[in-house]
């Protein structure tokens, strides 16, 4: 594990509601020693300033806080319990992590930037749990990364390190029975070229 990077003595001040929420889905709450770590380090480093409701600027934590899922061996349903407790929440940013995945406070950073800036959702790479390791993440014909931010535009990818502003989920609220209908419509019409 990298040693903590240093302290933010950037200009920038940030809302506390800006801070980030991990988001663990984790049946009898079973972890890795790596991810603990991690998650400890984390929950120190990197900061930033942030703005409290009484006005006053702190150095604080770019982790605001984790919410474990424990109850649930489905991981479907446990990560929508954990959407479900994050919306209680007052943070503007959520990161789904598997209980298993080791990460490092500059890779948080990294995502939580990205969040700052306007990025809606972003994944970070996590392999597979095979012997050769693949990525889980289809890339779109022609896409590469851009060179000034390092990302890419990608048609899908993993929830295994998943970051997202919480105003998606008001919009896949809205727009999910749209969605249901056109892939039920795009399923029959399937079926009948198939006939």
């Amino acid at each position: 594990m990298s040693n903590p990077p240093p302290e933010s003595n950037g200009p920038d001040v940030f809302d506390e509601a800006d801070r980030i929420v991990i988001l663990t889905p984790c049946f009898d709450r079973h972890s890795t020693t790596d991810y603990n770590e991690s998650l400890a380090l984390c929950k120190q480093f990197p900061l930033a300033k942030f703005r409290l409701s009484d006005g006053t600027v702190q150095l604080l934590p770019v982790v605001a806080a984790s919410i474990w899922f424990s109850n649930e061996s489905h991981i479907d349903r446990a990560r929508n319990s954990l959407l479900y407790q994050f919306e209680q929440k007052h943070y503007r940013f959520g990161l789904f992590m598997d209980a298993d995945q080791p990460f490092e406070p500059d890779q948080i950073a990294s995502l939580w930037r990205h969040l700052i800036n306007g990025v809606r959702v972003v994944c970070g790479l996590v392999a597979l749990k095979s012997i050769v390791p693949t990525f889980v993440c289809n890339t779109l014909a022609g896409e590469r990364p851009d060179p000034t931010t390092g990302l890419m535009r990608i048609k899908d990818g993993g929830t295994g390190c998943m970051a997202f502003n919480r105003n998606i989920l008001t919009e896949f609220r809205e727009k999910w029975p749209a969605y249901v209908r056109q892939q039920v419509l795009n399923a029959l019409s399937d079926e009948e070229e198939l006939d």
